[in-house]
């Protein structure tokens, strides 16, 4: 009898650790803070370069509920062109335009506004030589890379609320 009642002391210590050990996970996850991702500054994966006369182009992710303020960027050419240039559009628009150099760090001013659709900011940039009176085109201005793209924005990045608005948006191959 009392061999009986040991094992059933030992099953009921065992069911209870076990409630115990299943729960500490659960109770964890509730101690940790929800509270929504913040930052002033948040860095863009990728680099983006161009040679010659071409464009590169790049879509800036903008997260969700914040105020986008500039793009920030280390511009490196691996030569001065000497009366060269680099121009940025935003969506196409001219917003920037520095003197060719080795090494500078750039700020392109963006808004709100500038946010397209998919929730980001089209990025352009292109070279440009040095563009003699009366010419109607512009140039080779070399070769130049931007590094270290970062977004400086304002305000307070809205938390995922479901797994769908967890990922980011993507375009879908259109069907051929």
């Amino acid at each position: 009898m009392r061999g009986a009642r040991l094992l059933d002391r030992r099953r009921r210590c065992a069911s209870a650790l076990l409630a115990v050990v299943a729960t500490l996970p659960a109770s964890a996850l509730l101690a940790v803070p929800v509270d929504a991702a913040h930052a002033d500054v948040t860095s863009v994966p990728g680099t983006m370069s161009t040679a010659a006369v071409n464009t590169s182009s790049f879509a800036v992710p903008v997260p969700a509920g914040v105020e986008p303020k500039a793009i920030t960027a280390v511009l490196t050419m691996p030569e001065v062109v000497e009366g060269g240039s680099v121009v940025f559009r935003i969506n196409g628009v001219v917003t920037k335009t520095v003197p060719s150099a080795l090494y500078q760090k750039v700020r392109i001013p963006v808004d709100p506004a500038d946010v397209i659709a998919d929730g980001t900011i089209g990025l352009t940039m292109a070279t440009q030589g040095p563009v003699a009176a009366g010419a109607t085109c512009a140039p080779a201005g070399g070769v130049a890379a931007m590094r270290k793209i970062q977004l400086d924005y304002k305000g307070v990045e809205v938390a995922p609320t479901a797994v769908g608005t967890f990922f980011p948006r993507h375009r879908r191959a259109s069907p051929s």
